[in-house]
């Protein structure tokens, strides 16, 4: 990851499913608008602390997952917080200072929300899509084992409902976590997915998406020209997640498509300009849920 201070001190262990925590400057810099000279040391040498009590301050943490492997996640929480989402980037999933992806984008508008973010960036051995995963790691039996050990990691810290959420590419991530593991989650929201992508298979056909038992949100921008992800698509997600007990389709509209490529940044395909309207519909669907949840576990015979 770059921008991190090499004299800033690492606690933790080495083996899979261990962490070291600490204080990213660069990312601390781009998600509080701070200037990378005011993040120091001496805040890293309280980041186990301030994770540990949940403060809403951005720590970036280093988990190990697969033998030799390492995955680098931002995550923040507020007080109160109803939940916690993990979010996958599209692309190759990189973590990057002033990314305009929606992932980055959608992380401090979480937080504003009062939802818990954790930013989840593509392990350091996989380097096949713009030095990122490609669709078919995302599907891969390491990817899901990588995601097992981040969301491991940081239940010991958070005892929150976790969600999952991907966009474009990383709604791949997202959904085949969901296929595979809808006992170790909450809830997922797919992001302008790849239903008819040029390779690969169709989110919406994938092997026992019909089998997914958490609630399910499908997002897509009604002017998404990105041919990979119609919006129709959204429907055909919520469509297939006949088993969810709650599965929606939403559709928004407006906001900005100045990008260079229909599938890429600050285009439709990314909801760009509409993310605060976006966050906050997903944030509702978020606590609505939870909430049922919560009610439903307070009526339930011991």
């Amino acid at each position: 990851m770059t921008g991190r201070d090499r004299n800033c001190p690492k606690t933790g262990r080495t083996a899979p499913g261990s962490a070291v925590i600490r204080h990213d400057t660069a990312f601390m810099a781009a998600a509080l608008g701070l200037r990378a000279a005011t993040a120091s040391c001496f805040l890293a040498a309280f980041s186990a602390i301030l994770l540990l009590a949940t403060a809403a301050f951005a720590i970036d943490v280093t988990v190990h997952t697969r033998s030799g492997v390492t995955v680098d996640v931002l995550v923040e929480v507020p007080d109160d917080a109803p939940a916690l989402i993990l979010l996958f980037e599209g692309g190759g999933g990189i973590l990057s200072p002033g990314s305009m992806g929606f992932a980055h984008r959608a992380y401090r508008h979480f937080l504003r929300n009062g939802i818990g973010s954790a930013l989840v960036g593509a392990p350091v051995d996989i380097t096949g899509l713009n030095g990122g995963m490609s669709p078919w790691f995302r599907e891969s039996p390491k990817h899901i084992v990588d995601i097992d050990r981040v969301i491991a990691t940081l239940r010991r810290y958070y005892k929150l409902p976790i969600w999952v959420l991907g966009v474009s590419n990383g709604a791949r991530s997202a959904a085949a976590y969901a296929l595979r593991r809808s006992n170790r989650i909450d809830g997922v929201v797919l992001v302008s997915s790849s239903t008819t992508p040029p390779n690969g298979d169709p989110i919406h056909t994938l092997p026992r998406l019909k089998a997914v038992t958490v609630p399910v949100l499908a997002i897509a921008h009604e002017d998404d020209g990105c041919q990979g992800s119609p919006p129709s698509g959204a429907t055909e997600i919520a469509k297939a997640a006949v088993a969810s007990p709650q599965a929606v389709a939403m559709f928004f509209s407006g906001g900005l498509n100045t990008g260079r490529a229909p599938c890429g940044t600050e285009t439709h395909h990314t909801l760009f300009g509409i993310e605060d309207q976006v966050v906050s519909a997903i944030a509702g669907f978020i606590t609505a849920q939870t909430t049922s949840d919560a009610q439903e576990s307070a009526v339930r015979p011991k």
